[in-house]
């Protein structure tokens, strides 16, 4: 793999005494060379985030809920409830009082059987920060598997 060397403003910046030993994140990392240099290699990803990028550390968790991915669940909930409820005749029906697309309300539809982990995890804020609407939205032609959707959505490694 090829990785880029990005350089970091006083080590002493990252919680730490240096240069006795630095924390980050959850790694413990000593000072063991004479000229206080540590090579650190963390597995990241770019995303594009409005007009700049974000570096997403692997593995790393959202610290509080999105709105836009509860709102995504809500509203999945809320058509499973109307479909459920018998006073539709189908998807279309359901689409055509809303005001929207067949295909919109069937992808929302499916994501009313997300595994519970899945639901309460982005419910509580703990869903992988790579994982947006958008990117929920964009296929929603998941596993049926629960296991199977947490491994597909970045919620572990299956």
């Amino acid at each position: 793999k090829d990785y880029e060397k990005i350089p970091l403003p006083s080590p002493a910046n990252l919680w730490g005494d240096y240069p006795a030993v630095l924390k980050i994140g959850g790694l413990t990392i000593k000072d063991q060379r004479e000229d206080h240099t540590i090579t650190l290699c963390v597995a990241v990803n770019l995303q594009r985030s409005g007009y700049g990028i974000r570096m997403l550390v692997a593995g790393e968790r959202a610290t509080k809920p999105d709105p836009r991915l509860v709102s995504v669940i809500a509203k999945a909930q809320a058509l499973k409830e109307k479909l459920m409820s018998g006073r539709y005749e189908s998807v279309e029906t359901i689409a055509t009082e809303l005001n929207t697309s067949s295909s919109y309300v069937t992808r929302l539809l499916r994501l009313a059987f997300l595994a519970p982990q899945i639901s309460n995890a982005i419910l509580e804020g703990r869903q992988p920060v790579a994982l947006t609407s958008m990117v929920l939205l964009r296929d929603t032609r998941l596993p049926l598997a629960w296991d199977r959707q947490m491994a597909q959505l970045g919620f572990w490694k299956g």
